[in-house]
């Protein structure tokens, strides 16, 4: 197999850029240190595709984070894109699964990030292989590398020289879930997910401004007075003001559903601002057991820090459909059911300061037998519209609507 390896003290990445440009070089390239791995796939000197073995840096989860698109559909796309020998930025674009105008910048944007980190390692070994795969030759994308690699080079020094003023806690200042926020001018560490967040993606430094979140309302600025490998320390300036929640809140009461679909509801729902989220086993329900229940907790607690929520939604244990409507006592909202119901526009709201109960089915919807039980612990079944619509999107329909109605979209 045709390439090149060596150590970057060797030879510089911004010369390794541009041996592959003038040669118009067909590959990847490969660029580690110790741990941390990042790749950079070339057609003919152009780049089509940058990624990293990090948390956060490879290319899907960036997409996903940025373009707002399911991590799953990203990955059914990949394995779909091989089947058919397709390249995977040409299937994305066909299917069009992102669109083709965000998907250049989503390239650029990442190789640029890519080159930056690089660029500030002192050591470190590289290999450039000449071996292309199929699903990536011949992609829509195509990049020129040398202004790229100017970019990130210029904004390297710059970053060295003076770190960029960050925005007010208020207008998009990072923000990192801890457990518990210690007492001001307390110094203590970062570790996990966490840190390699604030590190390896916001490319956090020493002088930098975070607010810290616990989950239950409370906050915290704080500044990095430390980085390492893989943590940081960071020092508690002032407590923040707790901001009012409103009384009452949306309960959504969630048929259990297969595969990723349950994770895209947990996300969308937390920001979209639901007090608590209980998966229910239904009859018709796919899924009777899982051990996914960390994993939505997790979920919830990373959508409440990128939209801002400074409360991350409780996420309860899955509960036996008829246990819980035969246990629970005066329940108010609705249970939404294709079959049957008042439009939500026309329904009575519950009073005010009160929980607000959606109750939505997995795929298939809920039974006669579970909606009059519903109906008997006081929730009143209600319809979305006439056309049927997918279990994730009925929950996320019920519970914007719900919030409109609520006057709680102001």
């Amino acid at each position: 197999m045709k390439g090149i390896k060596g150590q970057l003290s060797s030879l510089s990445i911004t010369d390794l850029m541009q041996w592959i440009d003038m040669n118009k070089k067909s590959g990847v390239l490969f660029v580690s240190l110790e741990d941390e791995g990042k790749c950079f796939c070339f057609e003919e000197g152009r780049l089509l595709m940058a990624s990293s073995n990090r948390p956060g840096g490879r290319f899907g989860e960036f997409l996903s984070r940025e373009g707002g698109v399911p991590l799953g559909h990203i990955r059914d796309a990949v394995a779909a894109s091989r089947r058919e020998g397709m390249p995977l930025l040409g299937y994305l674009i066909e299917k069009k699964v992102v669109p083709a105008a965000f998907l250049k910048v989503a390239v650029e944007q990442l190789a640029e990030a890519g080159i930056m980190d690089i660029l500030r390692w002192e050591d470190g070994s590289f290999q450039f292989v000449e071996d292309l795969p199929r699903v990536l030759a011949k992609g829509p994308v195509r990049l020129g590398v040398n202004f790229i690699t100017f970019e990130a080079y210029a904004s390297t020094t710059n970053c060295s020289r003076k770190r960029a003023a960050r925005p007010s806690a208020r207008t998009g200042m990072p923000r990192a879930f801890v457990p518990r926020i210690p007492p001001e001018k307390d110094a203590f560490p970062l570790r996990g997910e966490t840190a390699r967040y604030l590190l390896a993606v916001l490319r956090t430094a020493p002088g930098d401004e975070v607010v810290l979140f616990d989950g239950e309302g409370r906050r915290a600025l704080a500044t990095v007075v430390r980085t390492r490998r893989a943590e940081l320390d960071v020092e508690v300036k002032e407590r923040l003001p707790v901001p009012e929640e409103p009384p009452g809140g949306i309960v959504l009461l969630q048929g259990m559903l297969k595969g990723r679909k349950m994770d895209l509801v947990v996300q969308k729902a937390t920001e979209l601002g639901v007090k608590e989220i209980v998966p229910l086993i239904t009859e018709r329900t796919q899924v009777r057991e899982t051990r996914k229940l960390g994993r939505w907790q997790k979920i919830a607690r990373e959508a409440a820090r990128q939209c801002g929520r400074p409360v991350v939604p409780a996420v309860r244990p899955p509960a036996e459909a008829d246990l819980f409507f035969g246990q629970a006592e005066g329940l108010s909202g609705f249970i939404f059911w294709e079959e049957g119901g008042r439009p939500l526009g026309q329904a009575e709201l519950p009073p005010e300061g009160r929980d607000v109960h959606a109750a939505v089915g997995p795929e298939g919807g809920f039974t006669g037998a579970e909606v009059e039980m519903a109906l008997s612990r006081g929730l009143e079944a209600a319809t979305l519209g006439p056309l049927i619509l997918r279990a994730e999107t009925a929950a996320l329909a019920a519970v914007t609507l719900l919030r409109f109605l609520l006057g709680r979209m102001r």
